[in-house]
């Protein structure tokens, strides 16, 4: 399961920014979306080609095509989360209706039939590579408060050098008080590990395309050599609302509050793919590609809001202006070995491993930099070197033609990247297709698994089975619908 990076979200120092080692991963780990026959193919195309697909993969796929080819792929993305808190379990499944890919390749055959160079093709369009669509909710009774976290990082600051984002809230609104003898040091309710009612709703969306350019040239039917500049356009929304409340009047002084989280994330990213596939014989073919590192400039934007309401008081709300942070974010390298069996007239198989190590990527803040702002930086690209790994993505397909029709299988397994805790994530895919002529139609379905721990708040004065635990298990569906036509020469 998946836990840790929202463990060290809490425990590291609260600054004015909002970057954790969870969006490092977030915008590093990418399923390889496209075609509906790539994702039915579990994406193992890093040597087969002659899919848009391959030019996320492998470039040098697109050398493979001999007409050229305009595709279209509508998709329904599902997503299901099961939530599991203070035994009780709740359900929630969202929705989204989107373009996957839409793409063309253009296929130019050399002008002298003789020349070893048979062709050079141009491939343009993109890929969607991930989608951000959450939503979740649980509510339940354990022991102690949010507000208890609040005063850990409060004890030992006069208000005026709170974080306002957090514990600053929670000293404008009442939740926290000044204790009267020592104006560094906060009162709370309720007490500890006393039983508080809970409740959160956390709802994210948008996602992460791939616009492409591509060039790949076929020498002799024997070896096919390409590149790819990727432009990737990100948005990453997301909304957290944490309620407590006293629904039997257990808790002195208090009734109730309200802290509501909204983030925003908008970035831009360039990289580059480079690779070449191999044709040993009509029926093996070999691959490699390297992929550069994402360079992305980053925009954050984020606002807090906070309601407390005590019998002292009432109801009193405190909210923080928008912030605006800009960085840099740079992603893993990506090296793709990949081989693949056809069998000709029937069909094909094919696997693909990419390695990639999470550990290189790092955070560059680029506003005017403080003491406590270079720090907090460090501490961060630490975090990442201390809490992931390298690790292995294997993907496997196959695909049998019955005439005009096919069907096709596919299974890929993406690493843990974390050294303690976290899991590996397995998709399972299947489609069908048919083509005739110039056109083909393609369908496909894929299936993912994953459970997370989401701990709400947690407490360095608590051992971690004193923090309130909500399993989370998600059923991600996504079904895809190809069109393409293939015009000029065959």
């Amino acid at each position: 399961m998946n836990k840790w990076w929202i463990i060290i979200f809490w425990l590291l120092p609260l600054t004015l920014v909002s970057q954790t080692i969870e969006d490092a991963y977030r915008y590093s780990f990418t399923k390889y979306g496209g075609t509906a026959r790539g994702v039915a193919t579990g994406g193992a195309f890093g040597s087969l080609g002659g899919e848009f697909l391959s030019i996320s993969i492998n470039p040098a796929g697109m050398g493979v095509y001999r007409s050229s080819e305009l595709s279209l792929t509508p998709s329904l993305f599902l997503n299901g989360v099961e939530s599991d808190f203070s035994n009780n379990s709740f359900s929630n499944t969202s929705s989204r209706v989107h373009f996957n890919n839409l793409g063309v390749v253009f296929a130019m055959p050399a002008d002298d039939e003789f020349s070893k160079w048979r062709s050079v093709n141009i491939g343009i369009g993109y890929n969607r590579l991930a989608n951000f669509k959450k939503e979740y909710e649980f509510e339940g009774k354990s022991p102690n408060s949010i507000s208890h976290r609040f005063t850990e990082f409060a004890i030992g600051f006069d208000p005026q050098n709170l974080n306002p984002f957090y514990e600053g809230l929670a000293e404008q609104t009442g939740l926290i008080t000044q204790n009267f003898q020592d104006p560094t040091q906060y009162d709370f309710y309720p007490e500890l590990d006393q039983p508080v009612q809970k409740k959160q709703s956390f709802n994210s969306s948008g996602e992460m395309d791939e616009l492409l350019f591509g060039m790949a040239g076929n020498y002799k039917d024997k070896l096919y050599i390409g590149a790819t500049v990727g432009f990737i356009l990100s948005e990453y929304r997301e909304q957290k609302v944490y309620e407590e409340t006293d629904p039997d009047d257990e808790i002195p002084v208090f009734n109730n509050m309200l802290f509501e989280e909204r983030f925003r994330t908008d970035g831009t990213g360039v990289n580059l793919k480079v690779g070449a596939i191999y044709r040993i014989n009509r029926m093996f073919r070999t691959g490699l590609s390297l992929h550069t590192p994402t360079s992305y400039g980053m925009t954050d934007n984020f606002q807090n809001l906070l309601d407390t309401n005590t019998e002292l008081q009432g109801t009193v709300g405190a909210e923080t202006e928008e912030s605006v942070f800009e960085y840099s974010l740079r992603t893993p390298w990506k090296a793709n070995w990949s081989f693949t069996t056809i069998i000709p007239k029937r069909g094909f198989v094919s696997l693909d491993v990419e390695f990639l190590d999470y550990t290189f990527s790092q955070f560059t803040f680029d506003t005017e930099t403080t003491p406590e702002l270079e720090g907090y930086q460090t501490e961060l690209n630490t975090s990442i070197e201390n809490t992931f790994k390298n690790t292995l993505n294997i993907r496997l397909g196959a695909e049998y033609a019955l005439k005009d029709f096919r069907i096709r299988g596919g299974y890929a397994l993406y690493g843990n990247p974390y050294l303690e805790g976290g899991a590996s994530n397995h998709n399972y895919s299947f489609g069908l297709g048919w083509r005739h002529k110039r056109i083909f139609i393609d369908a496909g379905y894929v299936l993912s698994r994953q459970s997370e721990e989401y701990y709400p708040f947690t407490l360095v004065s608590r051992p971690e089975s004193d923090w309130p635990l909500v399993i989370n298990t998600q059923t991600i569906q996504n079904f895809l619908i190809t069109l393409g036509y293939r015009f000029g020469q065959r």
